[in-house]
């Protein structure tokens, strides 16, 4: 259980910058958070154990109040709110990618499948917490229609980052 400090802390530093953004895709009114791109690509970047301390750190900045959630947001009461299952979900997420990627040359369709995989795990949890306040076919709806085609989009993306850096490795 070693931590790199200097790898460990730009990692942690990249997602508490770049984290809170989100862009909407052009001709919908969808939301794409950084969240889980930066999260899932520190989790190829750090071993298990540092890409837990990092999403575990992460939470932490965020419930004492540094606006590093989705929107800029903040506070301990997100943790509890609506959308918590989804930030609870993160950090097997990020274990399990790290666990399957870290310093290992995986293919692109296999990344992209893990990455789904990931993604999908967090829509899942994130969605049974959501049925605590929501109806079923709501919450159905916004997983099945709206988050899950974000999901398979931002793979996609972290698939090319991974052959990216794969790429620049060999370099």
């Amino acid at each position: 259980m070693k931590v790199r400090p200097v790898s460990f802390l730009l990692v942690l530093l990249m997602v508490a910058l770049l984290a809170p953004f989100s862009f909407n895709l052009p001709l919908t009114e969808i939301p794409i958070t950084a969240q889980t791109l930066v999260l899932f690509l520190g989790a190829v970047l750090l071993s298990p154990f540092e890409a837990v301390l990092m999403v575990l750190l992460y939470l932490l900045l965020g419930a004492i109040g540094l606006p590093v959630f989705a929107d800029f947001s903040s506070g301990y009461q997100k943790l509890f709110g609506t959308t918590a299952g989804f930030l609870w979900a993160f950090a097997p997420a990020v274990w399990f990618l790290s666990f399957k990627m870290y310093q290992k040359k995986v293919p692109f369709v296999r990344a992209l499948l893990l990455f789904l995989l990931a993604h999908v795990f967090v829509l899942i949890i994130g969605g049974l917490w959501m049925l605590r306040q929501s109806n079923a076919t709501d919450v159905f709806f916004l997983i099945a229609f709206k988050l899950l085609p974000v999901a398979l989009f931002k793979s996609l993306l972290l698939a090319l980052f991974t052959g990216a850096i794969s790429f620049v490795k060999k370099v």
